[in-house]
C-alpha cells in the first residue's frame, strides 16, 4: 500500500536516526532490501516458467485450444520484460574525461591525498563538467559486471572559484566517499531501484499477471528510496570528517561557504542569462566558459553576499534531500555559525567570501588562453543541438513578447490575460525581477489573478518580506491545483525564517497533505471527458472572455466555440475547461495548432486544463451546449 507524503517523510527520518545510531545494522537492513528485490524477480521468473510449463503440458495432454495462445503471449511478454530489466546498465558519468598528461596538477593533488584517504591502489578517472559541484561515483567497468571503475568529477566553475587548498578539501571529501565505499554501496541501491522502476514502467499496461509486480514495486520502492536518502545524508558528514585527515577544518569550511555563496549569485544567474539568449540568438555562445570565468574573477558586492549567506545559512535539509544543510555541516566541523542576521555581514567579511580566488591557472598549467579556447569550442559543440532546439521552440514566444512589449509601450495598457502572458514570457526570457512591473500591473487590473499573486509572492519571499504571505495564500486559494503544494511549502519556509515556528509547522503539514491531494486531482483530470460527466458554466470574467473570443476570430475555419467547466471532486477551485470547436463547412481544424497559436499566445492562463475536441458524439455536444452561456463565440457575431 502506498504511503502518504507525511508517512514517507516520517519513514525517512526514522531511517536516518537508525543509520546514525548503528550504521552496520542499517547496512544489513539495506542489503536485505537489495536481496529482497532480486529474490522477488527470481521467484517471479520461476513461477512464470512453471505456468508456461503447465500450459505446454495442458496442450500436450488435451490438445490445442485458441485460449492457450493468449496465455503464451501474456507469459512471454512478462518473461521478456522481467529478464530485460535485469540488464539495465548504469551509464558512466557525463563530462570531459581528462588524463594525467593534460592536467598533471589535479592528478598530483589526487596522489597527495591517496595515503590519508587510504586509496593507494585505486585507479581514479578524473572528469570535468560544467556544473558548480564535485562528485564521486563507482561503476562496473563493463556496465553490468567487471571490476569497479572509480570516478571523481570536478566542475570547471568550482575550479575557477576556489584556491588550491580549498580545491584540495573538496577532492578529499570526494575521495573519502570512495575510501569508505559509499558510492559502491549506494550504487547497488540505485541499480536495484532502476531495475524495478524500469520493470514497473514496462508492465504498466500489461495483463493482470503483472499486478503482483506492480503492487510489490509500489511498496518496495518506498523503503528502498528512503534507505538510500538516509544513508546519503550521514555519508556526507562522514566524508567531511575523513577529509580532515588531509586538510584543516577552516579550509573545508571556507570551500563550503564559497561554493554556497557563488552557486546562486554567479553561476546559476550566468547560465540562466546565457540560455535566455537562445530565444533570440540562433547559435550558442562561442565564449561561454571564458565569460563564466571572467564573472567568477570579480568581487561580489558585500550587501548581496550577506543577503545570499543569510538564505544559505537559513536553509534546512528536507526529508528527501540527500545532502545535509550548510549550517549543519559547518556545525559538525566545529565552525561557529552566526545565530542572528546582524552577525552575518561580519561573518562574510571574516571569511573573505566576497574576494575572488581561483586555482584555474594552476590546473591548466598556465595555458589559460589555449584551454579557454578549447573549452569554449567543446561547450559550443556539445550544446549546439539543445541550443537550436531551444531557439526554435522559443521563437514564437519571443515574437509574441516583442509584440506585447510594443503594444504595452504604445497604449500603456493591456488586457489582464495579455498582460500576464507578457509577464510570463518576461519571466522565462529575462527573469522574475524584470517582470515585476508588469506583474504589479496585472494585480492592479485583476487582484484575483492566481499566477500573478504567486509570482509576486515569490518575489517578496526572496526579500523575506512578510507581505509575501498574503499573496501566496491568495494564489493557493484561487488555484490550489497549481499552487497549493508548492505555495504551502514556500509559505512554511518563509514563516520558519521569520520566526513563526508554529505557523511554519502547520503550513508544512498542510503541504504534505496537499501533495497527496494533488496526485488524486491530477489523476481525475487525466480521465477522458465522457457523456456521464457533469458540466458547469465556465465562470470566466468578461474581459478575459473577450480576449479569448478575439483570438478565435483570427483563426480561419472556426464556426462556433463552446466552453464549459467539468465538475470535479478534487480541488474544484482549479477549473478544468472543456472546449468544443465546430469548424465551418470548408474549414479543417488542427487542434494542436489552435491550442499553441490561439489559446497559448493570447494568454489563456489555464491552458494545461484545456481539452479541445471536434469528434465527440452528438449527445455529448448537445449536453455541453445546454449549459448556460456555453457558446462563447460564433463566426461573424460579437
Amino acid at each position: 500500500m502506498a504511503k502518504t507524503t507525511a508517512e514517507m517523510h516520517q519513514l525517512m527520518a526514522r531511517y536516518e536516526r537508525e543509520f546514525e545510531a548503528n550504521p552496520l545494522r542499517f547496512k544489513m537492513k539495506a542489503f536485505g532490501l537489495i536481496f529482497l528485490g532480486y529474490a522477488f524477480i527470481l521467484f517471479a521468473l520461476l513461477f512464470n516458467l512453471a505456468l508456461l510449463g503447465m500450459l505446454i503440458y495442458a496442450q500436450m495432454t488435451w490438445g490445442y485450444h485458441w485460449s492457450l495462445v493468449a496465455g503464451y503471449i501474456a507469459l512471454g511478454l512478462l518473461l521478456i520484460a522481467t529478464v530485460r530489466s535485469l540488464f539495465v546498465r548504469l551509464p558512466p558519468p557525463v563530462g570531459l574525461t581528462i588524463e594525467r598528461e593534460q592536467f598533471p596538477y589535479l592528478y598530483d593533488m589526487i596522489d597527495s591525498l591517496r595515503k590519508p584517504m587510504r586509496l593507494r591502489r585505486k585507479r581514479i578517472q578524473l572528469i570535468l563538467d560544467w556544473d558548480y559541484n564535485a562528485f564521486a561515483s563507482t561503476r562496473p567497468l563493463f556496465g553490468l559486471f567487471g571490476p569497479s571503475q572509480y570516478y571523481v568529477g570536478v566542475g570547471l566553475p568550482l575550479i575557477a572559484s576556489l584556491n588550491g587548498e580549498h580545491l584540495k578539501a573538496i577532492l578529499a571529501h570526494e575521495l573519502a566517499h570512495l575510501s569508505r565505499k559509499h558510492t559502491l554501496f549506494t550504487g547497488k541501491l540505485i541499480r536495484i531501484s532502476v531495475v524495478w522502476e524500469v520493470l514497473a514502467a514496462r508492465l504498466n499496461q500489461r495483463s493482470l499477471l503483472s499486478l503482483p509486480y506492480r503492487a510489490f514495486a509500489n511498496w518496495y520502492l518506498q523503503y528502498l528510496n528512503a534507505a538510500r536518502v538516509a544513508m546519503r545524508k550521514s555519508q556526507e558528514f562522514e566524508a567531511d570528517r575523513l577529509a580532515l585527515r588531509a586538510v584543516d577544518k577552516e579550509a573545508m569550511a571556507r570551500a563550503l561557504l564559497r561554493g554556497a555563496l557563488r552557486a546562486q549569485i554567479v553561476v546559476d544567474d550566468y547560465w540562466n542569462f546565457l540560455w535566455a539568449k537562445s530565444a533570440t540568438v540562433e547559435d550558442p555562445s562561442a565564449r561561454a566558459i571564458s565569460r563564466l570565468f571572467d564573472r567568477l574573477s570579480t568581487t561580489i558586492d558585500q550587501e548581496e553576499a550577506s543577503h545570499e549567506m543569510r538564505w544559505r545559512l537559513g536553509d534546512v535539509a528536507m526529508p528527501w534531500d540527500e545532502h545535509p544543510s550548510l549550517r549543519n555541516r559547518l556545525v559538525a566541523l566545529g565552525i561557529e555559525v552566526p545565530e542572528s542576521e546582524a552577525e552575518i555581514p561580519n561573518f562574510v567579511a571574516l571569511w573573505n567570501l566576497t574576494r575572488p580566488e581561483s586555482s584555474y591557472h594552476r590546473v591548466f598549467s598556465g595555458k589559460t588562453i589555449e584551454m579557454n579556447q578549447e573549452l569554449d569550442a567543446f561547450w559550443q559543440h556539445h550544446h549546439l543541438v539543445p541550443w537550436v532546439m531551444a531557439h526554435e521552440s522559443a521563437k514564437p514566444g519571443a515574437a509574441l513578447m516583442r509584440r506585447l512589449e510594443k503594444e504595452w509601450k504604445e497604449k500603456g495598457s493591456l488586457g489582464p490575460e495579455s498582460a500576464w502572458k507578457y509577464a510570463s514570457l518576461s519571466i522565462s526570457f529575462l527573469g522574475l525581477k524584470r517582470a515585476i512591473p508588469v506583474i504589479e500591473y496585472v494585480l492592479e487590473q485583476k487582484p484575483s489573478h492566481p499566477h500573478a499573486n504567486f509570482y509576486y509572492g515569490s518575489h517578496l519571499v526572496e526579500a523575506l518580506d512578510p507581505k509575501a504571505i498574503g499573496y501566496l495564500k491568495k494564489a493557493i486559494e484561487l488555484d490550489p491545483l497549481s499552487y497549493r503544494r508548492d505555495g504551502l511549502a514556500m509559505l512554511s519556509d518563509l514563516q520558519r525564517r521569520l520566526g513563526s515556528t508554529v505557523d511554519s509547522e502547520t503550513s508544512w503539514a498542510n503541504a504534505e497533505e496537499a501533495n497527496d491531494k494533488l496526485e488524486l486531482a491530477i489523476k481525475e483530470r487525466e480521465k477522458p471527458v465522457r457523456r456521464s460527466d457533469e458540466f458547469l458554466p465556465h465562470g470566466m470574467e468578461e474581459v478575459d472572455l473577450k480576449e479569448l473570443c478575439d483570438a478565435f476570430a483570427e483563426v480561419p475555419g472556426i464556426k462556433r466555440v463552446s466552453l464549459v467547466r467539468k465538475k470535479l471532486e478534487h480541488m474544484p477551485n482549479s477549473p478544468y475547461y472543456v472546449f468544443v470547436l465546430k469548424p465551418t463547412a470548408a474549414g479543417r481544424l488542427r487542434l494542436r495548432a489552435i491550442t499553441k497559436n490561439c489559446l497559448e499566445p493570447f494568454g489563456f492562463s489555464r491552458l494545461q486544463k484545456v481539452f479541445p475536441s471536434t469528434w465527440w458524439t452528438f449527445s455529448l455536444r448537445l449536453k455541453i451546449r445546454k449549459v448556460e452561456g456555453a457558446v462563447i463565440y460564433r463566426k461573424g457575431k460579437k
